[in-house]
């Protein structure tokens, strides 16, 4: 009996430390559950929501536990229902767009509202910003076949997708498939699994599954809601801009005076992508390249063969498992819209001319499409859809708009409505 109180007392205060640290990391910290090793935008945007207001919309994405903008995925993996997988960057994750506007949001309420098949389908979208075909496929191994999906669409874009694409593959070694999401079931346990202080001890211990994944499981809330500040973590603003270009102050200013000041000023306050300026910036200055965001002037042969053969990873991948690819053609806005995006090069941009790299794209877009098509690979097209419809893309920001959206699910679903009839 003698030593009952002070054991007592012992575990009481251990219990009470415990619960007092559990508190701490609740308040300051947030759980996430990596999957992807590929995370543009920091983890600690993961489960929380922030606003893009820029100059031609506002919207908000709302990420979940492992990074990407919608529903949870251990409760979409959960759903009764077959599972089309979409792949891609910011065009797929819907920049520009309400969720419920993307396209394939607007896709899975169209096939399961049309009676083309006795399935009810869940469309899952791992689409990110800032993410190229690498990504994809290491996004197809870590999560999406864990979804056993009918059907997977990857969205390839004639923009970024293709800059310095020949140096950016990774060995296909690392690349391990996933058949089951990793369990984070001790992240659902309440106050006393102490969970927030599990996750922590976790992350210490766990492996990575590869080089590129992550173990770590707490991430303090992000400091700004505010999208761009958060993806560069820093404020965008003008000094931002000074010290990413490389200029000095005075050849910066004389830089800035030979552009349009609505441009400037919208860039200068967050409500334009930063990559825009700092390519402005790059283009009027010449010489060197010295921005790593900035693109690339000129596609080469070995770029395109490089997209050519992440393709056929995620082909082979596919097929193994008797799963069907469609590969979705993304068109920049200069070729389907030549005009709107000239005026936009020139009068709210401030370039000289249009770049050579733009001028280049139709006919990479060709060549990939061509290459595609003697490997026998299911390609959707939207150059043709697109051109010359007015209305599509932003003219500044570059993203399509909800029209553009629907435009592209309309698409999809006419190419694949037969493929859906036959699982009647």
């Amino acid at each position: 009996m003698k030593y009952s109180i002070p054991l007592l007392l012992v575990c009481g205060s251990i219990v009470a430390a415990l619960s007092a640290a559990e508190g701490y990391l609740q308040v300051t910290h947030h759980l996430v559950k990596p999957l992807s090793g590929f995370r543009p935008i920091d983890l600690s945007s993961a489960s929380q929501c922030l606003e893009l207001d820029q100059l031609e919309y506002r919207t908000t994405h709302c990420y979940n536990q492992s990074g990407f903008r919608g529903p949870d995925l251990y409760e979409l993996n959960k759903r009764d229902s077959s599972k089309i997988l979409v792949l891609g960057d910011s065009f797929a994750e819907g920049m520009g767009v309400d969720e419920k506007d993307r396209f394939s949001n607007v896709f899975e309420n169209k096939i399961n509202s049309s009676g083309d098949s006795n399935k009810t389908y869940t469309v899952v979208n791992l689409g990110q910003i800032a993410t190229n075909p690498i990504s994809y496929l290491a996004n197809l191994y870590d999560i999406g076949l864990s979804f056993n999906p009918e059907l997977v669409v990857v969205a390839i874009f004639f923009g970024n997708d293709f800059q310095q694409a020949a140096i950016q593959n990774l060995p296909y070694a690392w690349f391990k498939p996933v058949e089951r999401l990793p369990d984070y079931s001790w992240q659902d346990s309440r106050f006393l699994g102490f969970s927030h202080l599990q996750s922590l001890i976790r992350q210490r211990a766990d492996k990575p599954r590869n080089p590129l994944s992550s173990t770590k499981y707490l991430y303090e809330y992000p400091v700004s809601k505010r999208f761009w500040d958060h993806f560069f973590a820093e404020s965008i603003e003008r000094d931002f801009y000074l010290r990413k270009s490389g200029l000095d102050e005075a050849t910066f200013e004389t830089a800035l005076s030979r552009l349009n000041r609505e441009f400037i000023d919208a860039s200068f306050s967050g409500k334009l992508n930063p990559g825009t300026l700092l390519q402005s910036l790059e283009l009027l200055k010449g010489g060197k390249q010295t921005v790593p965001a900035v693109a690339v002037p000129y596609y080469s042969v070995q770029d395109i063969d490089s997209i050519v053969s992440i393709v056929g990873q995620l082909n082979t991948a596919l097929t193994e498992r008797a799963i069907p690819l469609v590969v979705m053609l993304i068109p920049d806005i200069y070729t389907v819209t030549a005009d709107v995006a000239e005026n936009t090069y020139k009068d709210f941009y401030g370039w000289p001319e249009v770049p050579g790299r733009v001028m280049e794209l139709d006919g990479v877009h060709q060549r990939f499409k061509s290459k595609l098509a003697e490997l026998n690979y299911d390609v959707i097209d939207l150059q043709d859809s697109f051109k010359g419809r007015n209305g599509q893309y932003y003219p500044y920001d570059n993203h399509w708009t909800a029209a553009g959206h629907q435009l592209a699910a309309d698409e999809l679903y006419r190419v694949i409505k037969e493929r859906l009839r036959g699982n009647r």
